[in-house]
């Protein structure tokens, strides 16, 4: 049963597919109702020394990653999609109870991954938000959920938001399921979500959920491509 399960799932997944390569991608990322969400690059997350500390790794391509995504941020600033930065704060005493009894309960003893003022709770890589980007500061995993991410965006007009950063099958797949709320497209670019090393496989997982519900994973050529003007 389980096996037939994955084979109807891929098969859906699959006629999705078809039916997205059917549509106007550059319509659909005009960088007047595009937006590109940042989720969560921090050093908490994104900084293999942190992660270490948490008794974790990171993939060994995780400094590729982090690249390539800061090369996107800037092609995105190139086309003039707005760029919007999330920040999360996950420690024991300021995370709501749904995540803080979680870290009780962390057989490690871990009480903070990220928190504001330490370094933990920075932006990581070459690559920083301008002075007039939006950072928005989120305590929960969807970056959607009690912020003012949502109405920030329809005065904007935003109809569909392009996801990057980290953790893949955490707070990139909660934000996805977010932005569908609100009812705006969602696009993964490729190889441009992280997770930690243990939990590599899932980005593949976030992939096909994605393609299959929310939205399209396309590869980043293609979308450079619906951006020339």
């Amino acid at each position: 049963m389980k096996a037939i399960s994955k084979r109807l799932f891929r098969i859906w997944n699959l006629l999705n597919l078809i039916l997205y390569s059917h549509m106007d991608i550059k319509q659909l990322l005009d960088p007047s109702s595009t937006v590109l969400l940042v989720i969560d690059k921090q050093a908490g997350y994104f900084d293999r020394t942190f992660v270490e500390k948490r008794r974790q790794d990171l993939p060994v391509n995780s400094a590729e990653t982090l690249k390539l995504i800061d090369s996107f941020i800037e092609k995105a600033r190139s086309a003039d999609v707005e760029v919007v930065w999330t920040k999360m704060v996950e420690d024991i005493s300021l995370s709501p109870p749904a995540i803080s009894e979680k870290m009780k309960a962390d057989p490690g003893g871990v009480t903070t991954i990220t928190k504001p003022g330490d370094r933990s709770f920075e932006i990581y890589g070459r690559v920083k938000p301008e002075s007039s980007e939006k950072i928005i500061t989120k305590y929960r995993y969807n970056a959607f959920s009690r912020t003012k991410l949502a109405d920030y965006l329809k005065t904007k007009n935003i109809k569909t938001v392009i996801f990057v950063g980290g953790y893949a099958s955490r707070c990139v797949l909660s934000s996805v399921v977010g932005a569908n709320g609100e009812d705006l497209f969602c696009v993964i670019p490729k190889d441009l979500v992280l997770n930690q090393a243990d939990a590599a496989h899932e980005v593949k997982t976030l992939y096909d959920i994605v393609n299959a519900i929310f939205g399209i994973v396309l590869e980043t050529n293609k979308i450079f491509l619906a951006w020339e003007k």
